[in-house]
């Protein structure tokens, strides 16, 4: 697939083993598109797609709903997130601790509770 690709500047798909699994996938892939082909079901969406927005997809090409497939769901969350969340979620603590503790200094502060008058009867 790759022999030709410096002076076309592209990849044929044309491979040299005929029972691998990707000549398998390349005529699937083919019998498809001439089916849809053939029932005038040909559907091409430009390359731009994720530039355009779905409104203007949909307005263009009549498609009526675009399904958005998810190919796998995490059944938890990365160990990287939960960490990162204890992290912020400490880091947040502290602060809120270290700003409840500071005293407004509009709030006068007696700093010696035994502070004395003098005394001149000595």
């Amino acid at each position: 697939m790759y022999r030709e690709y410096p002076s076309r500047q592209c990849i044929t798909p044309i491979p040299t083993n005929m029972d691998s699994y990707f000549c398998k996938s390349l005529d699937e892939l083919r019998k498809m598109v001439r089916k849809h082909c053939a029932n005038n079901n040909l559907r091409l969406l430009p390359l731009d797609l994720n530039a355009v927005s779905q409104s203007a997809i949909k307005t263009r090409f009549g498609l009526s709903e675009i399904e958005n497939w998810k190919h796998f769901n995490l059944k938890r969350r990365a160990k990287s997130y939960t960490l990162k969340a204890e992290l912020l979620k400490s880091a947040e603590a502290g602060y809120n601790r270290n700003k409840l503790d500071v005293v407004s200094s509009s709030f006068p502060i007696r700093i010696r509770s035994t502070a004395r008058k003098p005394n001149n009867d000595c």
